[in-house]
Formats: structure tokens, sequence, C-alpha cells
């Protein structure tokens, strides 16, 4: 292997003094400049934005921020506001509604106790008042105790002949049967018989008598029966007061009782119509049992059957009233979250007398904050909108700000090459910028006059100076592509031999250290110069036809234009450098990656071929002849880099690689095949891609075998007839190399059969592809 040639900078061929002020300018130039994302991030500019907008965006958070927590305790205070309305006005129609049957049942009671009313038939017409004017559903005197067994009382029926609810009077007297008649809903008047009609109705032994008599143990005085379920009717409840014997008020001796059944539909409709916001609702329901007695929401079956309160699906409010029954306190509000949804729950209890019913009222949070979020939203808009009027205004302020120091720059930059006749004298408006403009002024007044001192070399030094500051971003792209900017002087750089181009390093290597000073100030700015060993692949194409082939101009304008954009386009996809060596031939360099660069040669070859079989197909279609190209591969470490000077560079790749790629592309010509492979590439490979010998090359006194490339080494397993035939295929190239070495290995008793043997396959391939050259050699 050759040694590696290190790179060679300006700095390394300039003498000792030379380098000591490279070194000194360029510690000034690197200690006072920044990069210009650093630049941009300490200017001052930045800054007054940065301050001016975070002042402005602070004011506008803070008067948010106290904007929203006022108008979020506004709301719950609203909120606590109509939850005590709703409360009040539920409690006080429940009473309203509850109040009569206590009423009715206790005058009933008094009125027997004072022997204005008796248990017999002519009362009908006094509890027939007492339901007109109360609207009660039922009002009963029955005595049932001490011996007793008789009542008088009123109510509401189904009358099975009509279907319709009838005003029932129902009557027990002593030696009397149960009997119950259907009366005039305006008169009282009896209009027939009811359909019940008992022998026998023990009073004591029916089951509001006996829950009257279990109340009466803890509510002397009366109390409210359960609630309970009226078939084909809605939901209803008692009051039930003692009734005692009357001749003697004081002894309290209970001979039975007076009942006033009251519906609680007027309460069930009342609380459907209650309207909680817009997205809120009310549950009314027993304290104990959990059975709901109304709600504003649609309950399915509620009409015909007990609902408990947590079995309720609508818009989550059985879960909501789980939670409310599980903290196991009367009087709660809380926030909850259920399915998503985030509520506001206040429950309280309802008390009448002995009556406990716990009132619930839920809120859709969303709902109460709707005024918050969207006076957020304005205060959003509003913050975004003054931000943008504190970032416009800071970038004004910084513009003016920053001007002056924006002017100052441009003149220090033209003073730095003293050129003092471009500077203006400036002023401003502001007092600060106006006194450093005059002070910049006079000082350019004097370097005037000190100018004129200096001689012509050192100006014209300067002034170089800067132009090459100027363009340093685009010089490794004039460097990169030197070789298509000057096609000429790239053909006549090709042509020269591996002599000639190490002779070519050796003088700029030179040519670096006698122009070192002139170019010195920038050093630290420039590529490196030099060669380095890597390891590459090269493929060198050869087009043999074109001037043959095409006589106008025109179509060889097009041809070329068209093999050029297409082997230029598959080069920037694989990203290697295309040098081009004239109109016919081209070098492709892939480098760095010891293995993967000979695969991406390989692969780009083929591209290259499919490129050119298109090509090609075109000029059959307009009666030319197919282009001639031969395609040389070659692989193995060579040194490359970037030789020259200042002023002109050149991308040099010297080794024995590149000759023998472009022999390869030659040898491909001669045997009429589109590519040519060297050794080195097929050993490493072999495995990827077909190959197949076609020649033997001699080069620096060893022979080497030239490989024809076939294809990738890839078999498709979509169809299992094709992947026969291909690996059939492949086992033939595979049986034709071994032959082939064969035939070139050292010994001779066996080669004239190796011999004969090679002579019949290739026979056979002839027969299969008569048109193969490369075997018809043989």
């Amino acid at each position: 292997m050759a040694p590696k040639i290190s790179p060679v900078t300006t700095h390394e061929s300039s003498s000792p003094l030379e380098t000591d002020e490279v070194d000194l300018l360029s510690h000034g130039h690197n200690k006072t400049q920044r990069s210009k994302f650093m630049s941009f991030c300490l200017s001052v500019r930045l800054f007054l934005i940065i301050v001016i907008t975070s002042v402005v965006l602070l004011t506008a958070v803070s008067i948010w921020l106290t904007s929203f927590v006022v108008n979020e305790t506004y709301a719950m205070k609203s909120v606590n506001v109509i939850i005590d309305n709703i409360n009040n006005k539920v409690v006080s129609f429940l009473s309203s509604q509850l109040l009569p049957a206590k009423q009715v049942a206790e005058e009933v009671a008094n009125n027997y106790h004072y022997s204005y009313i008796d248990v017999v038939d002519s009362i009908r017409y006094y509890l027939f008042s007492k339901m007109k004017t109360f609207q009660i559903t039922l009002v009963n005197l029955a005595l049932a105790e001490n011996g007793l067994n008789q009542l008088q009382a009123l109510t509401w029926g189904l009358d099975a002949s009509t279907q319709s609810m009838e005003l029932v009077y129902a009557k027990k007297m002593p030696g009397e049967n149960f009997l119950t008649y259907v009366l005039n809903k305006e008169t009282g008047v009896i209009d027939r018989p009811y359909f019940l009609n008992l022998t026998k109705y023990p009073i004591a032994y029916v089951d509001y008598y006996i829950e009257s008599k279990q109340l009466f143990k803890k509510y002397p005085n009366g109390a409210f029966g359960s609630v309970y379920q009226v078939i084909n009717s809605s939901l209803q409840t008692f009051w039930t007061t003692p009734v005692y014997n009357r001749t003697d008020l004081s002894k309290k001796q209970r001979i039975g009782i007076a009942k006033v059944n009251i519906g609680l539909d007027m309460i069930a409709m009342f609380l459907s119509s209650l309207k909680v916001l817009d997205r809120g609702y009310i549950v009314l329901s027993e304290y104990e049992s959990g059975y709901v007695i109304g709600s504003s929401l649609e309950i399915a079956d509620f009409q015909y059957k007990r609902v408990n309160a947590s079995d309720i699906s609508t818009r989550n409010a059985g879960t909501i009233m789980k939670q409310v029954i599980e903290t196991q306190v009367e009087t709660v509000q809380f926030s909850t979250t259920v399915n998503g949804v985030s509520y506001l729950v206040s429950s309280s209890p309802f008390q009448f007398y002995n009556l406990k019913w716990r009132l619930t009222l839920v809120f859709e949070e969303n709902e109460i904050k709707e005024g918050i979020i969207m006076s957020s939203y304005i205060m959003i808009g509003v913050t975004c909108a003054v931000a943008l009027l504190g970032v416009t205004i800071s970038i004004v302020v910084g513009y003016i700000v920053t001007k002056p120091l924006s002017k100052l720059q441009q003149d220090f930059k033209k003073i730095e090459i003293l050129d003092l006749s471009n500077i203006k004298p400036r002023t401003s408006f502001f007092s600060e910028a106006k006194s450093i403009y005059s002070s910049l002024t006079d000082t350019v007044a004097w370097l005037s006059e000190f100018r004129a001192f200096l001689p012509d070399s050192v100006l014209n030094q300067l002034h170089r100076g800067m132009s090459t500051d100027e363009s340093k971003d685009a010089m490794p792209n004039v460097a990169n592509n030197k070789s298509q900017a000057n096609l000429s002087e790239s053909a006549s750089m090709a042509s020269r031999s591996q002599a000639s181009e190490s002779k070519v390093g050796e003088s700029a290597l030179h040519m670096n250290t006698t122009s070192g000073h002139t170019s010195s100030l920038n050093s630290h700015n420039m590529f490196k110069l030099g060669l380095s060993d890597k390891h590459c692949c090269v493929l060198h194409i050869h087009v043999a036809n074109l001037e043959e082939e095409f006589q106008d101009s025109e179509e060889l304008t097009s041809t070329i234009s068209k093999l050029l954009t297409g082997v230029s386009t598959i080069c920037k996809t694989v990203r290697a450098d295309l040098q081009i060596k004239s109109y016919c031939e081209y070098s492709i360099i892939f480098a760095d990656k010891p293995n993967g660069v000979i695969q991406m040669g390989l692969d780009t070859t083929l591209k290259i071929l499919t490129a050119l079989s298109h090509i090609n197909a075109t000029l059959v279609k307009n009666s030319h002849q197919p282009l001639r190209v031969g395609i040389g591969v070659a692989s193995g470490v060579c040194a490359q880099g970037n030789v020259g000077n200042r002023q002109m560079r050149y991308f040099a790749l010297v080794g024995p690689v590149v000759k023998r790629a472009k022999d390869l592309s030659l040898i491909a010509l001669e045997l009429g095949i589109p590519t040519a492979v060297d050794k080195a590439s097929y050993a490493l490979e072999k495995d990827n891609f077909i190959f197949r010998p076609v020649e033997r090359y001699l080069q620096d006194n060893s022979i080497s075998t030239v490989y024809e490339l076939r294809s990738r080494n890839q078999i498709s397993n979509e169809e299992w007839l094709y992947e026969l035939q291909q690996v059939k295929n492949n086992s033939k190239y595979t049986e034709y190399a071994q032959y082939f070495d064969k035939l070139f290995e050292e010994g001779e008793n066996d080669q004239a059969e190796t011999g004969k043997n090679m002579k019949d396959f290739i026979g056979q391939f002839l027969m299969k592809y008569p048109d193969d050259k490369s075997d018809a050699s043989y």
C-alpha cells in the first residue's frame, strides 16, 4: 500500500514569521467574530423584542388570570344562589302538596270527635266535599278496634267496564258486606254499584291499618306512610291520624284512623317541568330506599313501576346517585367526573314531619363555566392581539435603537479595508446616536489623512482579503464543481498519465508553499489541500460511436444531453462523485466505505445500463445504431484529495485503480459486452451479483481475470417457475466460471481434458447464445 500523503495547508507551507502573523490575525478574528446563530441570539434587537414582549405578555396574563379567578368565584356563587333558589322552590311546592293530606285527616278526626260527623251513609257528601276541595285521592274514616269493623271512604278507581278512572264510594257497616259504588263526579250521587262486593273485610288486618298502628307507636299524633305505586295509577302516600273514643277524649282510647291519600303525580309533573340551567337536572328520591319520587329526567317505565335512583341510566344519573349515597352525608356538595363529563352535585334532605326525602341537583361544570370559558377566549384573543402589538412595537423600537449600530457596522467594515471615500457623514434625531456619528465622522477624517501615507500594495492586499471573506461560503461549491465549469480543461487533465497526476500533486504542494504569504490573511477559512489514501470504487464509462453515428449536430447534442442527464441523475441519487473527462468519457467515484462502495458501484452500473437501454431504444426507433458503451469497474486503495493553490484547485485521484477502470472499459468495448469488472470487486461481491469470466488482464506484472457483470443475485419468490429458471441460469454461470478457472490452473496432466470440457461447454453456450461475442472469442 502506498504511504499516506498527509494534507498540507497554507500554514504548514509558510515561513515562521508569516505563520505568527497569520495566527495573530486568526486569533483576533476568532475572538471577535460569532456565528450567525449566536449573533442573532445575543443581538440588542432580539433583547428588546424579548423584554418588551415579556412585559406585555406578563401584563396580559396577569389580567387574564385575575379575570379568570374573579369570574370563577362569581360563577360558583351564582350556582350556589341557583341551588338555594331551586331548593326553596321545590321545598315550598312539596310542602304545599303534602300538607292538605295532614289537614284533611286531622279535620275528619276532629269532626268525628266532636260529633259533627258519624260513620254512617250520610257522611258520603262530607267526604265528597273534601275530595273536591283539596284534590286528594282518598279519604277514609275507619273504626276497627274495640270490636268495631266499619268504614266510610271515597277514592279514585279504575272502572273495568269503561276503562276510565271513576270516583268510588266504599263502605263497611256492621252486619253488611264491604260494598262499593260509582259516584257522579260532579254531585256525589250514587250512579251504579262498583265491582267490589266482599262478604268479609276485616279492617284491622289490612296493610294500611297495620302500618298506621306501627306509625302511631313512634308518632302518636299521626304520620305519613310509605310511598307506594298504585296499580294503573301514580305514586301515592298517605297521612294517618288516630281516631279516639269520643265519649271520653281525655283517655285517648284509639278506636280507628282517619286516613287521607295524596297522589305524587303533581310533584312528578312539577319536577319534570323544572329547568336546571340547560343541561342540569334534579332527582327527588326516598332517603332510606333510594326510590325515585320525581325527576326532571325522562326515566323509562317510571309511570308503571318503582325505579331506584342508582339504576337511572340517563345522563350518568345512576352513577352520580351512587356516589351521593356512598358519601353517607345528608347535605353534601362535590364535583365528580363520569364518562369524561365533569359534574357539580348538590344534595340536601327534604324533611316534612316524619317524611325524609333526598333532593339532588346536578350541574354540568362546562355549562357553569361557559361564561368563564367565553371570557377566557376573549382574554386570550386580547392577549394575542396585545402580544402581537407588543412584538410589532418591540420590532420597531429595536429597529430604531439598532439602526445606528447597523450603520456603524457597515462603516467599520469599510474602515477595515480603508474604503474611506464611501463613508458618508450621518446624522440622527436622537442625541446619543448623533454624538456617535459626529465622533465617527471626525475619526474618518483623521484616517483619511493617514491613508495617504500607506502604499498601494497594502491597500490592494486588504481589498483582496475582503473579497475572499465575502466569497468564502461559495468556495467549496467552486472547488467541487471545477471540472464541470471547465469541461475542456477537465478533459485535458483526464488524458494525463499516472505520473502526470503525481506531478500535479507535487506541483500543488510546491505552489502552496510559494503562494502562502499572498493568501495568509484568510488561510483559516480555506479548505485544506493535499492527498490521502482511501478505499474507492471507480466506474469508467466510455461511449465509442458518438461521432461515427451522429453527423447532425442537433442530434448529437440531444444524445449527449440525454446521456449526461441520465448518468448525472443516477450519480446524484447515490451521491457519487461524477467527473466528466470528455463528451464520451466519464468517471464515477465511490469512496470511504471499504465494502459498501463496491456494492454501490455495481448497483450504479446496473442502473446506468438500464438508463442506456432506454436511450438505445429511442435511437433504434429513430433509425440510429445503438450506442456502444463500455463500463469498467475497478476497486482498491488510491490517493485522492484537492491539489493546487487558492486560485486553482483540482480533485485528483491517483493510483492504479483509475488506469485499471479505464482499461476495463476498453476491454468491454472490445469484447462487445457492457461491463468489465476487476477481480478485486468480484471477490468481495460474488455472492451478491451474478458474474461471468470473460478475459484475462495483465497489469503491474500480474495477470487477473476480467468478469462481466450480469445482474443482481436475487430471486423473486412470486412465481416458482421463474425461480427455478433463474436458479438454473445462475448455476450455468457458476459452472462456466469453474471451467474458466480450471483452464488457467497450473498443471498439465488434466489440462487437455479440461480444455476439451471447456470447449464443449462453450459450444453449448454458443448454441444457446449465438450472439455472445465473448464466448465466440474462445
